[in-house]
């Protein structure tokens, strides 16, 4: 009997100690906001006598895509580029690094409009482009940088198709 006791006070506290159930991350919405820039995963690309031009997004973890950039003439890279895109509380950023700008310093931009198939992000304070958009529409991918340089207005359109 007195056995029977130690047993069942010990069945007691292991029960009152709680057990954690697995997370189930299905339900998790704490990163909904890159979740609907989800159509960015991939990679990307367009050929044209200049060159060719890549940019690749994948999964770094439940809080950031990670994307490259490279732009080849030839054999040569001649410019490159690493992104994240990455959700911090409830705000997303497009933080990007090129290796011969900024002192090699990342930049943000942070999502000032998001659409079905487009975002948007702003830095006033950037010298050139203040504003990065990014387009989806079916298997293509429109990337636009765009602002004032020097005060004066400027733009750059980069089209792309998925690549296999």
């Amino acid at each position: 009997m007195k056995y029977l006791y130690i047993i069942l006070i010990t069945l007691i506290f292991i029960s009152s100690c709680g057990y954690n159930s697995p997370v189930d991350y299905s339900k998790n919405k704490k990163f909904e906001q890159l979740k609907k820039a989800e159509w960015l995963i991939g990679t990307w690309g367009h050929t044209s006598i200049e060159g060719q031009l890549v940019e690749s997004w994948t999964v770094k973890n439940d809080s950031v895509y990670a994307g490259t950039t490279y732009f080849m003439v030839g054999k040569d890279t001649v410019f490159a580029e690493n992104i994240t895109l990455e959700q911090i509380g409830s705000d997303l950023y497009y933080i990007t690094q090129v290796s011969n700008q900024n002192d090699g310093r990342p930049v943000s931009f942070k999502l000032t409009d998001m659409k079905e198939n487009e975002l948007v992000f702003g830095n006033a304070l950037h010298d050139f482009p203040q504003k990065i958009t990014y387009v989806s529409k079916e298997d293509s991918l429109i990337a636009e940088i765009s602002g004032k340089e020097k005060g004066v207005s400027k733009s750059e359109r980069f089209a792309m198709g998925r690549m296999k």
